[in-house]
């Protein structure tokens, strides 16, 4: 798991990779959990180099979803691969999410979160 957060922003970007099943959904809560409790209120989780996700998976990106936007903020799930985005549709789960399929280059994750992203910090790595 990456992360790229700007200090002091509201903004984050979460690359996921592997799997994301039972074992890692806690990770996953626990992580975004810290990312709350610091000030994000928006964030991008990438899946483009997420190979399966399963129900627990699917549950944990739906109740970030609903966390922040109890707080104002969004979640943004960006690039699924076609082994993550079949059980997203099928499940209906693309009607909840707001989903961005396209691959836009480098850095095109943080400009998703523009104008929340816009902070004079740099960027920390984490993961």
């Amino acid at each position: 798991m990456q992360i790229y957060k700007r200090n002091g922003c509201a903004s984050a970007v979460l690359a996921l990779d592997g799997e994301v099943d039972a074992f890692k959904r806690e990770a996953l809560l626990t992580e975004t959990e810290a990312l709350i409790e610091g000030g994000v209120r928006h964030l991008v989780v990438n899946l483009r180099r997420v190979r399966f996700i399963n129900t627990s998976g699917l549950g944990a990106l739906i109740q970030i979803h609903r966390q922040l936007e109890q707080l104002g903020g969004r979640l943004i799930v960006s690039q699924p691969t076609d082994p993550v985005w079949q059980p997203i549709e099928l499940l209906g789960l693309d009607r909840v999410l707001s989903v961005r399929h396209r691959r836009r280059g480098p850095g095109a994750d943080r400009r998703e979160l523009a104008p929340a992203w816009n902070c004079q910090a740099k960027i920390a790595r984490a993961g």
